[in-house]
């Protein structure tokens, strides 16, 4: 997934990804980056969300919505794992860490949807649940977005 930025665009906050996905496991993992890709193919790394499938529950009453009632901060009560039917194509919502950049014309945004890394300098993943296939579904109404907070006087 790319979106390219004709005009310098700021954005600054938290951002969310709204994935369909299926997989073949009852439980995964998803790790969502977001990145500058600049038009000499240089890539800048911004930030990142997570989630593990089975803790997917929302407690809206207790997330921060937008003033059309979107949420971009979804609060998670992780008090329950709930597992999902292998196969089925399941709307996630995954938080993305706060953000602060400003796209340059001509850049892009690149959502990388992936896998848990091994190891990185910020998290270490211990895998506790068996690898699955996972699908990434588009069109109709499987539409993934991503909601940014972008702030357009800010440049």
């Amino acid at each position: 997934l790319a979106m390219r930025f004709d005009e310098a665009t700021a954005i600054a906050g938290p951002a969310t990804a709204n994935l369909f996905v299926s997989s073949s496991a009852p439980d995964t993992e998803l790790f969502v980056q977001l990145i500058d890709r600049g038009p000499d193919g240089s890539l800048l790394y911004l930030n990142r969300g997570m989630l593990r499938a089975s803790h997917r529950q929302i407690d809206r009453s207790q997330s921060q919505l937008t003033a059309d009632g979107r949420i971009y901060r979804p609060w998670r009560p992780h008090t329950e794992r709930s597992l999902v039917t292998p196969g089925e194509v399941v709307d996630y919502l995954i938080d993305v860490f706060p953000v602060g950049h400003v796209f340059l014309p001509g850049h892009e945004l690149v959502v990388k949807v992936h896998a848990p890394p091994l190891d990185d300098n910020d998290y270490s993943y211990v895998q506790k649940t068996l690898p699955g296939v996972n699908t990434l579904h588009f069109g109709g109404k499987f539409t993934p977005y991503v909601l940014l907070p972008i702030n357009p006087k800010q440049v």
